[in-house]
This record gives structure tokens, C-alpha cells and sequence, in this order.
């Protein structure tokens, strides 16, 4: 019989119980309608990627209030996550 290694969920009941639960965590993960799901680990492409986004977009910004963010810390942009709900 195959031994599963999951574990069972904690309950979090708000954003912030996952805030507090995710930092201490690994792995990545989002809080989707109530529930944690795993995310998936970028690639050596991804981040090149994302590398020439951010510099583009600074050398476009520049002099301009806005600025580019890579923040990947959970959370970065709760204001506009509907999916945490």
C-alpha cells in the first residue's frame, strides 16, 4: 500500500491566519476562496522574462511616481486579490 506524505490542510480562517501560516512555510502557495493551493515554481525562462519586463519597464518609468515591483512575498498585492476572499 503507497504511503501518502500530505498532510491535512490547517483551517485559516482569514487572510491574515495565512499570512501568518504561509511565512513559515517552503513551499509557495495561494489562498484561494478558503483554501491553500500549492503554486507551481518558476523557470530559468520565467525568470529571464521577468527580468526584461522589469528593466524595460524601469528605463520606461523613469521620472514618473510608478515603479516596477517583483515582489513575489505572499500577499504583495492583497488589495487587488479578489481570489482571496
Amino acid at each position: 500500500m503507497p504511503h501518502s506524505t500530505a498532510s491535512a490542510q490547517p483551517v485559516l480562517h482569514t487572510v491574515d491566519d495565512f499570512l501568518a501560516w504561509v511565512e513559515r512555510q517552503n513551499e509557495r502557495y495561494e489562498f484561494v476562496h478558503g483554501r491553500l493551493v500549492l503554486m507551481a515554481g518558476g523557470s530559468t525562462a520565467h525568470d529571464d522574462i521577468q527580468v526584461n519586463l522589469l528593466a524595460a519597464l524601469r528605463t520606461r518609468l523613469r521620472g514618473t511616481p510608478c515603479r516596477p515591483n517583483a515582489r513575489e512575498a505572499p500577499g504583495a498585492d492583497l488589495e487587488s486579490k479578489q481570489r482571496l476572499k
